[in-house]
């Protein structure tokens, strides 16, 4: 169980994040434990695209091209330069499936829609994740 607890931007200074290139959005956040609110320390983070038809939709999340990064000792994240498009956060390892999807206070998955030459802020995700 994943939930947003603080959308505010990060504010430290070491987490500077340059402009998207061309056609390209970016991501950043901070992921913390929900147990007891520790940074997660070099923890894969990916995004995971989602496909809608109708009312049904999926996700795929592909070790080799999803777009990802790992979390710095203070739980930041930084994913830049990847192609607009619907994404979920998972956070962990897909290839050992153990991972979490961010979600909010009620279970259900936050979906994150991207544009070219814009970065998104997640701000702080809290994450019932064990590495």
């Amino acid at each position: 169980a994943c939930q947003i607890i603080d959308r505010s931007p990060i504010n430290s200074p070491e987490v500077m994040v340059p402009t998207p290139l061309f056609g390209k959005a970016s991501i950043k956040g901070t992921i913390i434990s929900s147990v007891d609110g520790k940074p997660f320390n070099n923890v894969a983070v990916r995004l995971a695209q989602v496909y809608r038809q109708g009312e049904e939709g999926a996700f795929v999340l592909d070790i080799a091209r999803s777009p990802g990064n790992f979390t710095d000792s203070n739980g930041n994240f930084i994913i830049e330069n990847f192609d607009p498009a619907e994404y979920l956060i998972a956070v962990g390892e897909p290839s050992d499936n153990n991972y979490v999807i961010v979600s909010d206070s009620q279970g259900k998955p936050i979906t994150y829609v991207t544009e070219a030459g814009k970065l998104i802020d997640a701000g702080i995700l809290k994450v019932d994740y064990t590495p």
